[in-house]
């Protein structure tokens, strides 16, 4: 089982989570709301060895950083769609917004509030 840093759409906690390689959504544990984990997350669950990733913004090249923290982020806004992203080891340069399941618009909801 892995860990993985998550944040609520709704009341935007920020909470590590135990998650199976098989999750696909999960209760946040301050409000209650069920939201889908997102595509990018369900895939750092079936990895013992999570890939390093690499982003840009503006002409500067950061990371490496664990596909958990290139979630957060997403999710608190310092990386947006826009921003170029990849992973340790390939020459392709895509959209972070191309990363399915990594930005909180593509989560989608599982349940009712």
């Amino acid at each position: 089982m892995s860990f993985i840093k998550l944040i609520c759409p709704r009341c935007s906690m920020v909470f590590h989570s135990a998650l199976r390689p098989s999750a696909t959504r999960i209760d946040c544990p301050m409000c209650g709301r069920v939201f889908g984990v997102p595509a990018i997350a369900q895939g750092f669950c079936t990895q013992s060895d999570s890939p390093l990733w690499f982003y840009t913004q503006g002409s500067e090249t950061l990371g490496p950083v664990s596909v958990g923290q290139l979630h957060h982020l997403a999710a608190v806004g310092r990386l947006r769609p826009g921003d170029l992203v990849r992973r340790d080891g390939t020459r392709r340069w895509r959209r972070a917004g191309s990363i399915r399941g990594l930005f909180a618009k593509d989560w989608g909801l599982v349940g009712s509030p």
